[in-house]
């Protein structure tokens, strides 16, 4: 398969990478989304710190700090990542975040994972979700409507319409599981 070529027959450039294409670091972004989304105030020096902070973590976990560039970040490591962080907040600016997991089963069907999530957010929560089948990701929900959910993301994904999600494995749509998702509240 060649470059795509223009009527006239002129080569195209390539279409370009984006920031996160080519790396598994957006369960670090996450959490850190999900933190200046709760705390607004939050000053871009202690972005910066809890990023260096969280690799730090995960390399220490990991054989090769490259490990968490290529492969990404499971849901065990990223709970991880955000008990870190938070109490890293609480240390920094006194403020108090929860976090737990969603309290729905694993197979949840997509009517009940979404319903909580619209009511999680909507009670002042963030979620951070995990998703896969079309694009294997974690992302910060902020917002949550019947038809739609509205992001804080990395790599600058902004709406995940409820037509184009799912619970069973495709590759043509975005798959939610229950067990892959975390609420964060601020106290």
């Amino acid at each position: 398969m060649g470059r795509r070529r223009t009527r006239s027959n002129h080569v195209c450039p390539p279409t370009p990478l984006h920031q996160g294409e080519l790396d598994g670091l957006c369960g670090i972004y996450a959490v850190i989304n999900a933190l200046r989304t709760l705390c607004p105030e939050m000053p871009r020096e202690l972005c910066d710190e809890l990023f260096a902070l969280q690799l730090a973590a995960v390399s220490d976990d990991r054989s090769s700090p490259l490990d968490v560039v290529t492969n990404g970040i499971g849901k065990t490591t990223l709970r991880g990542l955000i008990g870190l962080s938070c109490d890293e907040m609480f240390l920094r600016s006194k403020v108090t975040l929860h976090c737990r997991s969603l309290l729905l089963k694993r197979n949840a069907p997509l009517d009940a994972i979404w319903s909580e999530v619209e009511r999680l957010v909507a009670g002042g929560g963030v979620v951070i979700a995990g998703l896969s089948g079309r694009y294997d990701h974690w992302t910060v929900v902020r917002k949550a409507t019947p038809r739609r959910l509205t992001l804080v993301d990395s790599s600058m994904l902004q709406i995940l319409d409820r037509r184009f999600c799912t619970t069973a494995w495709s590759n043509t749509h975005y798959r939610l599981r229950a067990d892959e998702m975390y609420v964060l509240f601020r106290a």
